[in-house]
C-alpha cells in the first residue's frame, strides 16, 4: 500500500511514522492515498487553550487543566466526521469517581466550537470536558508537557475508590443534587381532615459563600434514579437504593406516604446521606435523636364528647414506619419511637379515630378489658373491677321467648 507524500501512519499508541507532527490516532483516510490508518497533516484540526477557556469558562478550564496535568483523564479516544473531530474520555473527578465525556469539535469561521457532554452532575462544557480538551491538545502539541497515561491498574485502583464510595463525590458549589424534605401534608376537610408526614425529593442546587442551596424542583426518584433524564445524572449510589426501598409506597402529589419496614429503612439511608431536611433543603440537615415514648390519653373535647390523643414526650410528629419513628421540626431530629406495644401500621390510624360520647364511655371502657385487653389503650372511663377470691363461677341459662307462641 503507497502513501501519499505528506501523509503519516498512525497506529493504536501513536505515530509510528516520522514525518510531519505527532498527533492522536485518528481513524480517517487520506485523499492523496487509499491507506484508512493515514490523515493528512492539513486536515487536523487546531485547538488551542484559549478556545477551550472560551467553551467552557474561565473557571471550569482551570480546574480541567489542573485535572489534565495532575494525570485525571485515564482514557481519550478522537475520531474525524465530516463535520469534526469526536472524542470520547474518562475522566477521574472528586472522590475517585469516573465520569465519561463525549465531545464534538467543530470548525466554524475558522474558529472551534466545542459540544461536551458528560455523566457529571454538571452535564455539559464542564471541568471534566475541559480536562478532556486540554489532553487532546497535548496530543496535537507533544512537545508540551504531558503526564504519563495512567496504566490499567491506576484505571482500576480509581474504579474501586468509585465503588467503595458511600454517597458519591463531595458536592461543589454549582452541582446538583438530590435533597429529602419532609413536612406536613393534609387531607380531608372538617373532623375528617388529617395530616401526615410527606417525604418529597427534590432536585436542588449547591450554592457557595455559605449560602442556603436553590429551592430546586420536585422530582420521581424513581424515574430520576433509574431512567435516562438530566436528573439521572444527579442521582448517586445512594440515591438508587433509597429509591428501590421506596419503590413501593404510596405516592401522594409527588411525595411519599412514610409506611413500613422499607420506609424506616429509606429514612436510616437518607439520614446517612446528609441530605434529609424539613419544610426546605435550606433548613439544617436532620440527624438521628434519642429514642422518645408516646403517650394516649383521653381528652374531653365537649361536654358530651372525648377524644383518643397522642402525644409524643418533648415533641414531634409520628412517624409510622416499622418500627415507628419520630420527627421534631424543633431540633432538626428523628429518632426511635416507643408506640407503647402500638405498631406503625395501628399508629398511622391514630388520627382517624372517631370521637366518643360520653355516654358510651364505659361500654367501649369495658370493652378494652375484656375482648380488646391486648390493645395498649387506655379505657376511656374507669371500671369497677371486682377480683374473684375462692369462689367457683355459677353459669346463669338466661331463655327468652314467646310464651303464646
Amino acid at each position: 500500500m503507497r502513501a501519499g507524500p505528506d501523509c503519516i501512519r498512525y497506529g493504536r499508541a501513536g505515530a509510528i511514522g516520522v514525518r510531519g507532527p505527532r498527533l492522536h490516532r485518528l481513524s480517517v483516510g487520506c485523499a492523496a492515498c487509499d491507506d484508512k490508518s493515514l490523515v493528512h497533516p492539513k486536515q487536523v484540526m487546531k485547538l488551542t487553550h484559549r478556545q477551550i477557556q472560551h467553551a467552557v469558562g474561565v473557571q471550569n478550564y482551570q480546574r480541567g487543566l489542573e485535572y489534565f496535568t495532575s494525570g485525571k483523564v485515564l482514557e481519550l479516544d478522537a475520531h474525524e466526521d465530516p463535520h469534526g473531530v469526536r472524542i470520547g474520555a474518562s475522566t477521574s473527578g472528586s472522590g475517585g469517581a469516573v465520569y465519561t465525556q463525549q465531545i464534538a469539535l467543530t470548525v466554524r469561521d475558522q474558529d472551534v466550537e466545542i459540544d461536551g457532554q458528560c455523566t457529571c452532575p454538571m452535564l455539559y462544557n464542564c471541568k471534566h470536558v475541559a480536562a478532556a480538551c486540554c489532553a487532546w491538545h497535548a496530543r496535537q502539541h507533544p512537545r508540551a508537557h504531558a503526564p504519563e497515561a495512567p496504566t490499567a491498574m491506576l484505571h482500576w485502583l480509581a474504579q474501586l475508590a468509585q465503588a467503595g464510595a458511600v454517597d458519591g463525590p463531595p458536592l461543589e458549589e454549582g452541582d446538583e443534587y438530590i435533597a429529602y424534605v419532609l413536612d406536613i401534608a393534609a387531607t380531608g376537610r372538617g373532623e375528617r381532615a388529617r395530616e401526615w408526614v410527606r417525604l418529597e425529593p427534590r432536585a436542588v442546587k449547591r450554592r457557595g459563600q455559605g449560602r442556603k442551596p436553590t429551592r430546586g424542583r420536585a422530582i420521581d426518584l424513581e424515574s430520576s434514579a433509574f431512567g435516562y433524564g438530566t436528573t439521572s445524572r444527579v442521582a448517586t449510589p445512594l440515591d438508587r437504593e433509597i429509591a428501590t426501598l421506596l419503590s413501593g409506597l404510596h405516592v401522594y402529589h409527588a411525595g411519599y406516604a412514610i409506611r413500613g419496614r422499607a420506609a424506616y429503612h429509606a429514612l436510616q439511608l437518607i439520614l446517612d446521606s446528609g441530605r434529609a431536611h424539613w419544610a426546605d433543603a435550606g433548613s439544617p440537615p436532620l440527624a438521628r435523636g434519642p429514642a422518645r415514648r408516646l403517650r394516649l390519653q383521653w381528652e374531653a373535647r365537649s361536654p358530651t364528647l372525648l377524644a383518643l390523643d397522642a402525644e409524643i414526650e418533648d415533641g414531634g410528629y409520628v412517624l409510622p414506619c416499622e418500627p415507628p419513628l419520630y420527627l421534631d421540626p424543633a431540633t432538626h431530629s428523628v429518632g426511635e419511637l416507643d408506640g407503647g406495644g402500638l405498631s406503625g401500621a395501628q399508629l398511622a390510624l391514630l388520627d382517624s379515630a372517631p370521637p366518643l360520647p360520653a355516654a358510651e364511655a364505659m361500654k367501649v371502657s369495658a370493652a378494652l378489658l375484656s375482648r380488646y385487653r391486648g390493645l395498649p389503650v387506655p379505657p376511656p372511663a374507669a371500671v369497677d373491677i371486682r377480683e374473684n377470691h375462692g369462689r367457683t363461677p355459677q353459669p346463669i341459662l338466661g331463655i327468652r321467648g314467646d310464651l303464646d307462641a
